[in-house]
């Protein structure tokens, strides 16, 4: 009789290399749906960025235009201060004041458009040319008037600024500020500096900024013009639209995220910013994570064959063989020899004592033919049944098995996702008042609410009262639909109780009435600072550090407005005599003693303004 041996490929073979197939389409599968994650973040990443680099911009023409306003304000004060003594004004009275107020060149012009008096010798003398701006000034029905333009002098090879104020008698004060001065000021406000402040991220492959007439003002970074291909979308961002679209770079191998937004400046759109990001890093990143992964699953089966292998390939063929040596007809006697820390001792046994039931029908079959046939069909159920329940047992295994590596690697591609951003994010419960800060946020702030805290306790931890009322109002802007997210500027306390300045963005995900928002924290900290220090350029005297003419305006309106009130003028006595005997250095350090007991002498209902040099 032919002996027949277990078929292995059935039983062991095919479900391993089945759950080995399942190993890497599940790697792929999660590579790709990785991939697609790491995109969307990327672009999420960049219209954040992008969208900070626009108010950045923003506030800083804000800032240009309160420098250029406060140099026009100077060149017209220095002039009106000139002609306070116009019967007295010689070349040593003009190289004085421009001395005593900073100001490069003080001319005066009489009605013929002559140089009459300067504080620079060689240009008293010089008449002006027909097409000099200051014939243009004369001829006009202004008392006042500021170039707009820096223009080069006619008589140097120096750039300036020019103002102009008119005396009763016709004659003319002229004021020029050197272009470097100007210069020194708007520089570190010019865009080009901030723009270089944002480079220094790697995945930033350049940005732009277009002005509204489509031309390069400046940009950063590696590029090349004619790969940007910006113009077939710069209209429509002129129409208010941001546009994110994929390209490929000039190697052609990885994509490129480009954002284009528009750059507004007092409520109209005053350019167009462009940015470039590479998704170079983040896909080498998935590379390697996928490479690994691979590394991963190959070992992986490795193992898994190894212990198929040895705990129940070479097991089963031992078996197998020793049940071809059962003969049922020639020896009865045989028994399956059952091995120390045999894994299939037990099904060994009971085929053991299977054949002791057998050998015991064997020899009665003449006397129990019938019970004999009976008794051979309840065994073979009775395998039938083992061999079942063996496999059912084996496959939830595997099962189990399958679904333990699949939860580990969305774990590990969740934890990806996260690093990639580079974010600080929070997460509300709405229902259960609680938030959920990043570790990176917490550590920045040097405060300790790691987990689950109620939202009332983190707010008033760090966040003021008005701040809390913004937040507040921003959620309820989004949830009525008018804002497509929650954006907020609001300050902070740290640990060290500095004052710290963020900017907030987030929204429900897939359905706006979602009780969970997440969101990102950025901090504006310095440019808040920036704003800051320009408002107090802008409203107060440099020397002194008292409130200007600029505040005493606003002042003045508001006691107007009241009903109630008074100027009192202050003057020092006696205080030309200190500039001639002691210097104009010991003068500048009387005036700053002055104000320095002026701003200590507070009181809600004085102010104490400097209006040196001011024509009243």
């Amino acid at each position: 009789m032919k002996k027949k041996k277990i078929n292995l490929t059935n039983i062991a073979i095919i479900p391993l290399i089945v759950v080995i197939i399942s190993i890497f389409l599940t790697m792929f599968s999660t590579y790709l749906t990785g991939s697609k994650i790491i995109k969307n973040k990327t672009k999420e990443f960049g219209l954040n960025i992008a969208k900070e680099v626009a108010v950045a911009i923003e506030n800083n023409e804000t800032s240009l235009r309160k420098i250029d306003r406060a140099f026009e304000d100077k060149l017209i004060m220095a002039g009106r201060a000139v002609l306070l003594n116009d019967n007295k004004i010689n070349n040593t009275l003009l190289k004085e004041y421009a001395y005593k107020l900073g100001i490069f060149e003080l001319n005066l012009f009489n009605k013929e458009g002559k140089i009459v008096f300067s504080n620079i010798d060689e240009y008293v003398g010089f008449i002006a040319p027909e097409n000099h701006p200051i014939r243009r000034f004369m001829k006009s029905s202004y008392s006042e008037w500021v170039e707009e333009d820096i223009r080069k002098d006619v008589s140097s090879d120096r750039y300036l600024r020019y103002g102009y104020v008119k005396n009763k008698d016709g004659s003319i004060i002229q004021v020029g500020i050197l272009a470097n001065e100007i210069y020194e000021q708007r520089r570190i406000f010019s865009p080009q500096i901030l723009l270089n402040h944002y480079i220094n991220d790697d995945n930033i492959l350049y940005i732009l900024l277009y002005d509204k007439n489509l031309s390069v003002v400046s940009y950063v970074g590696d590029f090349q013009q004619e790969k940007i291909n910006d113009k077939p979308y710069l209209d429509e961002v002129l129409n208010g639209k941001t546009v994110v679209n994929e390209m490929i770079d000039k190697e052609g191998e990885i994509n490129i995220v480009k954002i284009l937004m528009p750059v507004f400046s007092e409520g109209k759109i005053t350019g167009i910013l462009s940015m470039g990001l590479s998704l170079k890093s983040l896909v080498i990143s998935l590379y390697k994570y996928f490479a690994i992964s691979l590394l991963m699953a190959l070992l992986t089966s490795l193992i898994i064959l190894l212990i198929v292998n040895k705990k129940i390939l070479k097991p089963i063929d031992v078996l197998s063989e020793d049940l071809s040596q059962i003969d049922l007809e020639g020896n009865l006697e045989y028994r399956v020899e059952i091995f120390e820390n045999d894994d299939f001792a037990d099904l060994k046994r009971v085929i053991n004592e299977m054949l002791d039931k057998i050998n015991g029908y064997v020899n009665n079959i003449k006397e129990h033919k019938e019970e004999l046939l009976v008794s051979n069909e309840e065994l073979a159920a009775t395998v039938e049944q083992l061999t079942a329940a063996e496999e059912e047992l084996r496959a939830q295994y595997e099962e189990i098995q399958s679904y333990n590596e699949r939860l580990q690697e969305l774990q590990q591609k969740y934890e990806i996702a996260i690093e990639g951003s580079n974010s600080a994010v929070w997460e509300i419960d709405l229902e259960k008042g609680t938030i959920n800060l990043s570790e990176s946020f917490l550590q920045m702030m040097g405060i300790s609410l790691y987990g689950e805290n109620e939202l009332s306790k983190v707010f008033d931890t760090v966040l003021e009262e008005e701040d809390k009322q913004r937040l507040i109002d921003s959620y309820r802007r989004y949830i009525h639909g008018y804002s497509d997210g929650i954006y907020s500027q609001i300050k902070m306390k740290d640990s060290k109780g500095r004052t710290r300045w963020f900017l907030i963005s987030a929204r429900c995900i897939k359905d706006i009435k979602a009780r969970k928002l997440y969101g990102i924290l950025t901090e504006i900290t310095r440019l808040k600072e920036q704003d800051e220090a320009i408002t107090f350029l802008a409203y107060n005297d440099h020397l002194t550090g008292l409130p200007n003419r600029r505040m005493l305006e606003k002042t003045f309106k508001e006691v107007v407005k009241d009903g109630h009130g008074a100027v009192v003028l202050m003057d020092l006595d006696n205080f030309k005599n200190i500039n001639d005997t002691k210097g104009h250095v010991f003068g500048d350090a009387l005036l700053k003693s002055v104000s320095e007991f002026f701003s200590q002498m507070k009181e809600e209902n004085i102010n104490f303004l400097d209006l040196v040099g001011m024509n009243l």
